[in-house]
């Protein structure tokens, strides 16, 4: 049973999967809760040239949009400074339906002290 510290804390470790050809283009990474490695949330790297684009899942072995578990994706912009998290539904430019529109979830931006 997994149960987190007296503190109160609770750590996760962040595995990198590179192993065949097609993950290394396509890497995955593994969220695990520390204390027992029991997987929380899983992420692979799609191929778009030019942008971070992570399909991400709860399903430990398949990141597909399609599978059971698929939270949603996770896209970079302006060379890694920014990202957005997106949940489950269509691209807006690409569907007319609105109640088929995925949601932004978080948006994430890296500013680095003394540059504007």
């Amino acid at each position: 049973m997994c149960i987190r510290d007296r503190a109160g804390r609770v750590e996760f470790s962040i595995v990198r999967d590179k192993e065949g050809l097609a993950k290394k283009v396509y890497t995955r990474y593994n969220l695990f809760y520390e204390q027992c490695m029991q997987f929380i949330l899983g992420s692979q790297k799609q191929n778009l040239i030019g942008l971070a684009h992570y399909n991400m899942t709860i399903n430990q072995h398949n990141t597909s949009k399609k599978a059971a578990g698929y939270l949603g994706k996770l896209r970079g912009y302006k060379k890694g400074m920014e990202y957005n998290l997106y949940g489950e539904g269509e691209n807006p430019e690409r569907t007319h339906k609105v109640e088929l529109v995925r949601s932004q979830l978080a948006g994430i931006k890296y500013v680095t002290p003394g540059c504007s």
